[in-house]
């Protein structure tokens, strides 16, 4: 068969591209296009997309015979060039190797190899994946999401970061200087619902300069929407004409956007609010001018920065490249014509703890990709996520405008009616029926709840909806503000808060930390804990502690999905072999199929984290409500974390199509967080009794039983060394300076092993990091534990994930045991 000219298939590919993407067209799809690369008039990239809102992008490609690195050369050589026309600065390519022996008429199904080249925040070419030999497959429409993704210029990103985080200390510093000796911190923490402070003046400035960013971006595309310009007077910034011109907006819409920043605008004095204006508007213009409104993300991104009451509401922030494959992985098990914009409108999709909406927001970019790929316009479906489809809760009142305007900025010059992003009312509050309010949790036994700031009401005004909130207080005869019925959603998204239901410190105000925002007293922790026991639960039943709390959302995603509907969960990886979580596994095999837990196999409990701020292993659970013959659980065990938002896009194709290795098997087998598989292929085959090694055709057949059979209990840890005088042993350190070569009772004790030897408690072999020494007149008692306890064998009584992972060990000689565990101390392996 003759092959085609390269020429022929990159005329076919871009063709096929322009049928992607709505703003890919043949007037910036540009293939063998010469004089577009402004100072080189004879250059003709294959192929060259230019984006409306994003970067360029340069495509160069080759067949399979020729060297993969000369075409990254050439991508190489195109970056940080100029386009002729626009002046845009190329800072991401595409080296593209055909399949030897295509034709054109097969490029749409065609499998291709691929790397991505961009300019990164310094100024550096970098290359993904980063092994210069390596290179990644996908298909036509896998190569359309990276072409996307890369238009989002690293440089910009972390430009926009520094420039905000700056702008926002600034301001910050301003108003805070002059809100000493006044009620102006207060009245600001009473807008936002939090506690007065410097992370509340953050905030407070954060959402100004949010607005005015917004307003930049919905300028012009309205004949309504009044200049921002109109907020100056001939002197500069005026804060009453700033109030008047977004209460205008507000008649239009953009009330998650607007209607808070006004509130906090309208605490501060005039005499030095317009200085406040002068700087925050001028972060804005400059953020205008490096592109910022187009990329609402980056404001997201810093914004979860400054979120408050971090500690007690665990609100911890989600990654973005964690978020994408999560939502990635959750919407393509939604059963949906993506062709049908009715199809979509009829969806019904929750984030429950919405924090500043990072989940829904990548929720909302999937759903926008799957319409443009099957030929659709996402803004066309912008109205109708934002009023019909996306619901998110959340207790924090400036996280839920974050995420609104987050949401929002997708598309920001189209207007809806309403927003489905609330604040909910948590602890005391007068306008709730209830003494106490559990925010969220609120909703597990009513399909209603109340928003904390009013219902929005929609009043007709000639032809003019406008949306106002209702100030005046509620009244009994008007509906709740919160409508969420019970299994009506087709995908409930969420990464719970983390935290503990009891203080194990016995502080004199924290109670319970798990109710302990927004500074309740103990009695009303008390009362909330309660509110919550008494609650209608099956996940979190009989349990107490964390579980009792995170359970509870559990129930409340499983109250409000409908059968066929996809759960979708950040947990703890606890989750997966925990003993207090075993209820809570065993109810959702019994519900759910097609269940699927994503973990990451590594040793940092960071490095296995799919959340920021965290020190606890995660992981993802999917799942679909219903029953099913078979129990049998997937686990995808990555062997990192996604490095970004393209890696995650690359790990969910991966996962989707069977590309990425996984193993199966019952929920509570350990077999998550394992990176090699024939590793798991043992554990298994040992539990019935075989030993199944690598390389070996044949299994052997071994005796199984329990520790218990064949070791006795060793004595508690303050049986060997106490405060208390009955214990017999001193207990010294091995890295001190008095310690002792040969100690003559040697022992094992702690867990934190040094970061330069973090891999201590991976091996069967552990060298002694402690030893004893006798106190005065306990030498017998030394003695007699010594005989009954020193041994090689020890079991970890406080087995763990990441850094407590190992279950049994040896050390060199004899030794006593404690934190890692008494010598087969099987009382506290239990624990």
């Amino acid at each position: 068969m003759k092959k085609q000219r390269e020429e022929v298939l990159n005329s076919k590919f871009g063709e096929l591209l322009t049928n992607c993407n709505p703003n890919w067209t043949s007037h910036t799809v540009h293939i063998e296009e010469k004089g577009i690369i402004r100072g080189h008039p004879s250059w003709s990239p294959d192929l060259l997309i230019e984006s409306q809102g994003g970067q360029p992008v340069v495509v160069e490609a080759k067949r399979h015979e020729n060297s993969g690195e000369n075409v990254a050369e050439r991508v190489e050589s195109r970056l940080d060039e100029l386009l002729e026309t626009s002046g845009e600065k190329i800072e991401a390519g595409i080296s593209l190797v055909y399949p030897r022996n295509l034709r054109a008429e097969d490029v749409k199904s065609a499998t291709f190899s691929y790397a991505v080249h961009q300019i990164d925040a310094d100024g550096n070419v970098v290359r993904w994946p980063l092994h210069q030999r390596e290179f990644k497959t996908g298909n036509l429409l896998e190569l359309a999401d990276v072409i996307e993704t890369v238009t989002l210029s690293l440089r910009l990103i972390s430009h926009s970061e520094r420039l905000l985080r700056d702008s926002i200390a600034d301001a910050s510093y301003y108003l805070l200087s002059k809100s000493k000796g006044t009620s102006l911190g207060q009245e600001l923490a009473n807008v936002l619902h939090q506690e007065p402070s410097e992370q509340t003046i953050r905030m407070a400035v954060a959402i100004l300069v949010n607005a005015f960013v917004f307003h930049y971006a919905i300028e012009g595309t309205d004949s309504r929407v009044p200049k921002l310009s109109e907020t100056r007077t001939e002197s500069g910034m005026s804060s009453p004409r700033t109030v008047n011109v977004w209460r205008r907006i507000l008649q239009l819409n953009y009330w998650p956007v607007f209607s808070i920043a006004r509130d906090l605008l309208q605490c501060i004095p005039e005499q030095f609010a317009e200085e406040l204006l002068e700087r925050v508007v001028d972060s804005a213009e400059r953020l205008k001018r490096i592109g910022t409104t187009t990329f609402h993300d980056l404001s997201g991104r810093m914004f979860q920065q400054l979120i408050t009451d971090r500690k007690f509401l665990a609100t911890f922030y989600t990654l973005p490249s964690s978020a994408v494959l999560l939502a990635e992985m959750a919407v393509a098990r939604l059963q949906v014509d993506w062709t049908k914009r009715e199809s979509i409108a009829k969806l019904r999709i929750a984030d429950f703890a919405c924090g500043t909406g990072m989940l829904l927001s990548a929720v909302q970019r999937s759903i926008n990709r799957l319409y443009r790929r099957a030929g659709g316009d996402d803004s066309e479906i912008h109205k109708v996520l934002m009023e019909e489809v996306l619901l998110g809760t959340e207790i924090m009142p400036s996280s839920a405008h974050l995420a609104a305007s987050i949401l929002s900025s997708a598309h920001p010059g189209i207007p809806y009616k309403n927003s489905l992003v609330y604040a909910l009312p948590f602890g005391s509050d007068t306008s709730v029926p209830q003494p106490v309010s559990l925010g969220s949790l609120e909703l597990l036994e009513s399909a209603t709840g109340y928003s904390l700031f009013g219902a929005l009401e929609v009043d007709r005004i000639g032809e003019q909806q406008m949306v106002g909130i209702r100030e005046e207080g509620r009244s009994e005869d008007k509906a709740p503000d919160v409508r969420v019925d019970h299994h009506a959603y087709d995908l409930v998204i969420m990464n719970p808060p983390f935290t503990r239901l009891v203080n194990p410190h016995k502080s004199k105000r924290v109670k319970m930390p798990a109710f302990a925002a927004f500074e309740t007293t103990r009695e009303e922790q008390q009362l909330m804990s309660e509110r919550l026991i008494n609650m209608d639960r099956i996940f979190g039943k009989g349990t107490g502690g964390h579980v009792a709390y995170l359970g509870t959302f559990l129930d409340l995603a499983d109250r409000k999905l409908r059968d066929g509907g996809i759960l979708a969960l950040i947990l703890p990886f606890v989750f997966i072999n925990g003993k207090s979580w075993e209820h809570a596994r065993e109810m959702l095999l019994a519900t759910y199929h097609n269940v699927m837990v994503i973990s990451i196999a590594a040793s940092g409990k960071n490095d296995s984290a799919f959340s920021a701020d965290t020190s606890i292993a995660e992981c993802m659970i999917l799942a679909t409500r219903g029953t099913s013959s078979s129990s049998t659980v997937r686990f995808v065990n990555l062997p990192s974390r996604p490095q970004g938002i393209l890696e995650a896009i690359a790990t969910s194709h991966s996962i989707l199509q069977s590309k990425q290795a996984y193993v199966e098997g019952k929920a509570n087998l350990g077999l998550a967080g394992i990176q090699d598989p024939e590793l798991v292929h043992a554990m298994c085959e040992l539990q019935n009794g075989k030993l199944a090694l690598p390389r070996q055709s044949e299994s052997t057949s071994i005796p199984m039983t329990t520790l218990e059979v064949v070791a006795e209990r060793g004595v508690s840890e303050t049986s060997i060394h106490d405060t208390t005088p009955s214990a017999p042993f001193d207990l010294h350190s091995m890295d001190t300076e008095e310690s002792v070569t040969y100690p003559s009772y040697p022992a094992l004790w702690w867990h934190h092993a040094k970061a330069s030897d973090r891999d201590r408690e991976r091996r069967f072999v552990v060298p002694i990091d402690a030893y004893c020494t006798v106190r005065s007149g306990m030498q017998e008692k030394a003695s007699d534990i010594w005989g009954r306890t020193a041994h090689r064998m020890h079991a970890n009584r406080d087995f763990g994930f990441a850094a407590q992972s190992l279950a049994m060990c040896l050390t060199p000689e004899p030794s006593l045991g404690a934190e890692l565990g008494p010598t087969s101390n099987l009382s506290e392996m239990s624990t």
